[in-house]
């Protein structure tokens, strides 16, 4: 019994790893799916509703995608404007920033080398020996230093692979987003029909329904997920951006869409959105606690809406183990970057339903409940 329990144990373990790797190697077309999935969850309901209006599920669908897409452009056209002017401003607030802690750098190491006890004693003469061959060796290393050929220039040789990176990027992004649109029209063009095949293809009625109601439950749990932090992240973003406005950032309304959009990934967008108003910060203002205002309002916010709004907004059944999302995150970030950091909690909400709707399952509930 314990060498067959031992066997199971290392062939888990094994299929876990190979699905990993599997999950990595393949993101280019997982990571479409996984969106489309996920953001079906969020659009099905309304799509059943229109259908229930008598309104064909393919047109509820392109009615909810054209208004989804005029919804995302009207909102980058209106922060546009805001936006070109933080762009522009960036490389200089940068810079401003880097000159900075160059300067607390240099008093530190000053600080550094009066508290630091010397090391040992040496004479002039023996100073003047080890300086000379280094100085010698610079000149010889100077004099060595072979003339560049004019017929290369180092702005274009740095610029070209800079280019080619920016344009396989944005191609993939483009490639990316359009797969999910396609795909999440399918899938709520769709209506019932998929539910209904699942049901027909199940070993027996009753299995059928037992599937389908543990989708229905899963889609429920994740729809909630998604609409409920939405809510909860534009009203963070409404009030950091006017905490901002009030002390006199630059662009607050792109940082209050900034944290709409970073709070989507739990511990890392706060962690960016801290470094970010830390450096813009850093770059205009002269005393350390102006530097710490913004961040610190920033915390503060953020502090009161973990720990006053999201147990109550939440509910107890979307109340996930902390530790379970962090290391959530880390790994679909391993597996995905930035688009597996987002669908993390997602995921982990969705496989809680699972286990909780599933026997053999039950037990990892354990270790994702909160």
């Amino acid at each position: 019994m314990t060498q067959a329990r031992t066997t199971a144990i290392s062939a888990a373990i094994v299929a876990t790893v190979a699905i990993g790797f599997a999950l990595h190697l393949g993101r280019v077309v997982f990571i479409p799916i996984a969106l489309a999935l996920v953001l079906a969850t969020l659009l099905a309901p309304l799509v059943g509703r229109l259908e229930r209006a008598r309104i064909p599920a393919p047109v509820g669908a392109t009615l909810l995608l054209l208004g989804t897409v005029a919804l995302v452009v009207g909102t980058g056209l209106a922060l546009s404007g805001p936006v070109q002017d933080w762009a522009h401003k960036t490389p200089e607030a940068i810079a401003a920033a880097g000159k900075k802690v160059q300067a607390f750098r240099h008093r530190f190491d000053r600080l550094t080398a009066l508290l630091t006890p010397p090391a040992g004693t040496s004479s002039p003469v023996d100073s003047t020996r080890g300086a000379a061959p280094s100085d010698s060796t610079h000149v010889a290393q100077g004099s060595e230093q072979p003339a560049s050929s004019p017929q290369s220039s180092p702005t274009q040789t740095g610029l070209t692979p800079i280019l080619g990176r920016a344009f396989g990027t944005t191609t993939q992004i483009i490639s990316a987003l359009t797969e999910t649109v396609l795909l999440l029209f399918f899938l709520l063009a769709g209506g019932r029909t998929w539910r209904d095949r699942l049901t027909q293809t199940a070993s027996s009625p009753a299995a059928g329904k037992k599937v389908v109601g543990i989708l229905g439950e899963m889609q429920r749990v994740v729809s909630r997920y998604l609409l409920v932090t939405l809510l909860i992240n534009v009203g963070q973003g409404i009030l950091v951006g006017i905490a901002m406005a009030l002390i006199g950032m630059p662009a607050p309304l792109v940082w209050g869409a900034l944290t709409v959009v970073a709070e989507f990934v739990p511990y890392a967008g706060g962690l960016v959105m801290v470094v970010l108003l830390a450096l813009t910060g850093l770059a205009g203002s002269q005393s350390a606690g102006h530097v710490l205002l913004a961040p610190g309002l920033y915390l503060l916010i953020t502090t009161l809406q973990n720990n006053l709004v999201s147990p109550v907004v939440y509910g107890q059944g979307l109340r996930l183990n902390p530790l379970a999302i962090l290391l959530g995150v880390i790994v679909w970030y391993f597996l995905w970057g930035v688009p597996g950091a987002f669908l993390a909690v997602p995921i982990l909400a969705a496989f809680k339903t699972l286990c909780e709707r599933v026997e053999t399952l039950k037990p990892v509930c354990v270790f994702l409940e909160h």
